[in-house]
């Protein structure tokens, strides 16, 4: 009875032609393809098996843990990056500017009266072509009116020329008066005032020399632009820190390849501290300082106070580019 249960038990297990179509939730399904083209594939394939077995090496040939970690290309970018980083102290990383007005230019409308009469001649002319009587001696009228009027002003003009003229012209702020002998010419003239910015500039290796000057001002402000400030210059200070050990731990490690990677993925981590730095200096910005020194009677661009405005105005090229150094050389390492 034993032996017959065993039987039936055995007879209803899967085939081994059909074990397949169930590896993997149907990974395979149906029947197994070949795994060689043909059989001298498979002579090759076994050959480097069998050659590999006979050097004790057990580990397949596209393994993953054998890859380098830290590659060519990953050396040769957190290098240059490294470098960018240390060139951008000598770049600008502030600039402030002056307003200076510039003097008004005179653009003079020359106005001949000779030429007013002849447009006033046509003027009536024209008057002369209404058939409605009323309209054209209302017209005349106030003809009339505008020319008596431009004489009675010429002539008082005329008569009393300002202290320190001939009395052959008269300069006003708003004209000239020009006299000839046969007519009068007025000159009209609108002043046009004109505006440029005087920059100067800072590098990030010259705040350390401006300490003593500029250092003295800004530490006697309010405290947000006192953090500002302590937080740029350990910015600049990691500036050469940091790029430098970074090129340390690339080429000064020693040991082997695996123990070399683990150290400079710990040291390239410290590149996300002046990221951060940065970040928290543009959030204290927003809640401002005021200034303990007359910061618009030195440059026209710091305003009257101190401010997110004011920081990204003072801010220049050179602090940007040692910020996407850090960037680089801090996301490579998270890819070792």
């Amino acid at each position: 009875m034993t032996d017959k249960g065993k039987k039936e038990d055995s007879s209803g297990r899967i085939k081994e032609s059909k074990r397949f179509s169930y590896i993997g939730f149907e990974v395979f399904p149906g029947e197994p393809k070949d795994l060689f083209k043909s059989d001298a594939e498979k002579k090759k394939f076994v050959g480097n098996v069998q050659a590999r077995r006979d050097r004790h090496d057990i580990v397949r040939e596209d393994c993953k843990l054998l890859e380098e970690r830290v590659s060519l290309l990953d050396k040769v970018v957190m290098t240059i990056a490294s470098i960018v980083v240390i060139a951008a102290i000598f770049a600008p990383w502030y600039s402030v500017y002056n307003e200076v007005v510039d003097e008004p230019t005179a653009e003079p409308a020359v106005v001949n009266q000779a030429d007013s009469l002849g447009l006033l001649a046509q003027l009536d002319d024209s008057l002369a072509t209404v058939t409605d009587s009323d309209a054209l001696n209302n017209a005349a009228d106030a003809v009339e009116d505008s020319v008596s009027a431009l004489a009675a002003t010429a002539a008082a003009d005329a008569e009393e020329p300002p202290e320190g003229t001939d009395g052959a012209a008269a300069e006003g702020s708003g004209g000239v008066i020009e006299n000839t002998a046969n007519e009068q010419i007025l000159h009209g003239y609108v002043g046009r005032k004109s505006v440029h910015k005087e920059y100067e500039y800072l590098s990030g290796l010259g705040m350390l020399t401006t300490l003593g000057s500029v250092g003295s001002s800004v530490f006697s402000s309010g405290f947000v632009l006192i953090i500002s400030a302590v937080l740029m210059l350990l910015y600049l200070v990691l500036c050469i820190a940091l790029p430098g050990y970074t090129l340390y731990g690339l080429y000064g490690l020693k040991g082997d390849a695996d123990q070399k990677a683990l150290a400079l993925k710990r040291i390239v981590r410290f590149n996300w501290i002046p990221v951060i730095m940065f970040v928290l200096l543009l959030f204290i910005s927003f809640f401002g300082a005021d200034y303990g020194f007359d910061a618009e009677s030195m440059y026209s661009s710091l305003g009257s106070s101190y401010g997110i405005g004011t920081l990204f105005g003072t801010l220049n090229w050179g602090v940007l580019v040692s910020l996407c150094g850090f960037v680089l050389v801090a996301a490579k390492g998270s890819e070792i």
